[in-house]
């Protein structure tokens, strides 16, 4: 995942419970709606309070802690008082603290960029910095960072540039949350007869509500559509279903996608960018220019041709065997815009070539022992020891863990799992900051706090919950988020956990996906549902590591595209039709053209959020995590000093140091893409 849509930047608010409740150091989830525009009010007033004790001293008193450090802490003081509000939006049961939060959420950003553009805080900061006293370390690195972001807020512009600029990035930040609301808050579901769910589980088919006589109603959520799209066995049933889900949203989105790009544009260009895409680039992204980004898509677009178009022409083939005149291969064919591992002819695919019954996988990988061992795993790897801790949590699902230092038992942090579906939930899978860790002005350090959220169907009747190997790597990918996340041990909460380079932050997660292709590790992780004994056999694993890279070349290249998209998105020209720029970048790119009348855009979360002109860094990351894993790969997988020197050079250390030396120094040498070469199956 990915880490979450809009990072959520918080530590707590300690309101007093009962201490049966919760502990001292953990967020207060019970937050009712009625009380939350008190809590901002009161937070607003700390905030400038604090502001205008630092702006209010004379400049020959100024030091880098009653000044720098000042305005740092009063920032970091209000989000820990703000953070619960805005995570609740996303999972509270209660839609009227749901909702109440994302008002709050939106009344907060649109404070936060009028003072984050003050011109006296700023004018505050520069006094100090004029001094020219020599810090070192991250003290440095914030004054630099802190500097740049003023800057890049328009203090730099005349007053009616600054007024002008404000105004766009408020009405930006509300476009973004709506967009993002909108596509969590569409119910979309396919209704139809038993006969057009031919094919589909029984225990699918058994879960589905009635909606009226022999007809079906399927949620159209990842969970539900993803078992559809693989398993029915009518085109008419998947085209539906495909033509519904990539329209979610887009009466409400559309309009307002328009709106965004263009704000984003007009503001990139007040600032003296060309573009929102070179802006973006410009900050805390190792990519550095839009040229550098662009040139690798294209380079990989050459490389990927050949063996993406041997992947359609091998899933054509299969589709003819059912309809002979089949002339290419369609959205519905292939899950749409999902995944291409999955799909109703990519899986008959992994059946007919390899002997591959993703089914028969699932039956080895429940749920429960899948987190209960991937919580060793990671512990052994690292160094740690997580316990479960019972203690208030937002919903009785939920379950919290502290983490410690196997070493030491010093408690370093806390997170919560929150892994099945329910009503307004977010309806995808990611992790969250709630609490940023930092040390604090009275000498202590403020643990972080992170949720994994995710959508696992539940269990049915007698059988448990049961997960494909893909949700398998997709839990030890955003797992990697969760320690990468709390593990931190930065000075400031700008810098530390996941808190990287934009296109550096998913390098962690991408790394442990490998390793749940490996027979140490899936050894571990397997056990029959019936029988937990029964390991994965030796002949399915076999089956399951030759067809690792099967269709990767269309995989990647949807990757290539997506990102060309939002590049294109987000060029120096605004879009006047964004579903014919989509259509245009598929086309170009030479991947599948969208189905007619469907708006993917329209639910392309990643361009909403902090990713958009950004979500090419799945792949620059990619490149990364590849050359981490090489060093797993060469002093053992599950080495315990490997795990800790990874811990100790690239998940303590954040941004708090520059990734690119991070990286130099945890691997030995300068970052190679042979590996990521190796990984795209191309030599």
């Amino acid at each position: 995942m990915e880490v979450g849509m809009k990072a959520i930047l918080a530590v707590v608010l300690f309101a007093s419970l009962p201490s049966a409740a919760r502990a001292a150091d953990l967020p207060d989830f019970g937050i009712k709606a009625e009380s939350m525009p008190r809590i901002l009010a009161e937070s607003k007033a700390r905030l400038l309070f604090a502001l205008g004790g630092v702006t209010a001293r004379p400049a020959e008193n100024r030091t880098f802690d009653n000044t720098v450090a000042a305005v740092e802490n009063a920032f970091s003081d209000y989000a820990a008082v703000m953070g619960p509000i805005t995570f609740l939006s996303q999972v509270s049961p209660d839609p009227a603290v749901r909702d109440r939060s994302l008002e709050i959420e939106k009344i907060s950003d649109q404070l936060l960029i009028d003072l984050k553009g003050r011109e006296d805080v700023f004018r505050a900061v520069k006094e100090y910095a004029a001094k020219g006293e020599t810090l070192t370390g991250e003290d440095q690195r914030l004054l630099a960072d802190m500097l740049l972001e003023f800057r890049r807020n328009g203090l730099d512009l005349p007053a009616d540039k600054q007024n002008e600029l404000k105004a766009l990035k408020k009405r930006l930040s509300g476009l973004e949350l709506d967009l993002g609301n909108n596509i969590k808050e569409d119910q979309a579901a396919l209704d139809t007869a038993k006969e057009g769910l031919e094919g589909v589980p029984a225990d699918f088919l058994a879960e589905l509500a009635s909606v009226g006589e022999g007809k079906f109603s399927v949620p159209l959520d990842y969970p539900h559509y993803t078992v559809l799209m693989e398993t029915a066995k009518r085109p008419e049933t998947r085209r539906e279903a495909e033509f519904r889900f990539n329209n979610k949203a887009a009466d409400k989105n559309l309009p307002l996608l328009r709106e965004a790009l263009k704000a984003r544009r007009d503001m990139a260009v007040m600032l003296g960018y060309p573009s929102y895409a070179a802006y973006e680039l410009d900050y805390r992204r190792t990519a550095k220019t839009p040229q550098r980004v662009n040139d690798f898509l294209g380079r990989l677009q050459k490389l990927l041709a050949k063996p993406s178009k041997s992947d359609l022409a091998a899933l054509l083939a299969l589709k003819r065997l059912d309809d002979p005149k089949a002339d290419k291969v369609e959205n519905w064919d292939v899950t749409g815009l999902v995944g291409q591992q999955l799909g109703y002819y990519p899986k008959k695919y992994m059946q007919s070539k390899y002997g591959l019954d993703s089914d028969e996988v699932r039956y080895y990988f429940p749920v429960d022992r899948v987190v209960s061992e991937t919580l060793k795993l990671y512990q052994e790897m690292l160094g740690l020891e997580f316990k479960e801790v019972q203690l208030a949590t937002w919903h009785p699902e939920v379950k919290l863990y502290e983490i410690r230092d196997a070493a030491t038992m010093r408690l370093m942090a806390h997170f919560y799992l929150d892994l099945y579906p329910r009503e307004g939930k977010y309806n995808h899978m990611a992790a969250f900051d709630i609490v940023l860790a930092r040390a604090l002005p009275n000498g202590g350090y403020r643990l972080p706090v992170s949720a994994m959220v995710g959508n696992f169907t539940k269990p049915t009747g007698d059988k448990p919950a049961l997960m494909s190997h893909d949700e398998v790597e997709t839990f030890f990918h955003e797992f990697g988020h969760i320690v990468h996340q709390t593990l931190t041990i930065a000075k400031y909460s700008r810098f530390s956990g996941s808190n990287t380079a934009l296109d550096f932050v998913e390098s962690v997660s991408q790394m442990m996906e490998n390793f749940v292709w490996t027979p140490q590790v899936l050894d571990r992780l397997s056990g029959h549902y019936k029988d937990p004994a029964k390991k994965l056999p030796k002949k399915l694993l076999k089956k399951m590591l030759a067809a690792r890279n099967a269709l990767s070349g269309l995989s990647y290249l949807r990757l290539v595209t997506l990102s060309s998209l939002d590049m294109a998105y987000h060029d120096e020209k605004v879009p006047e039709d964004t579903t014919a720029i989509l259509n245009k970048v598929f086309t170009d790119r030479g991947y599948l053209t969208p189905t007619p009348g469907t708006h993917f855009e329209a639910r392309f979360g990643h361009i909403m959020s902090e990713y958009a002109a950004g979500y090419y860094g799945y792949l620059w990351s990619l490149v990364y995590a590849q050359d981490m894993f090489s060093r797993f790969e060469k002093d053992g997988l599950l080495n315990p000093a490997v795990g800790l020197d990874f811990r100790r050079k690239i998940l303590e250390r954040g941004s708090s140091v520059d990734e690119d030396v991070s990286m130099r120094e945890f691997l030995g040498r300068e970052p190679s893409e042979a590996s990521f070469m190796k990984r795209l199956g191309i030599q």
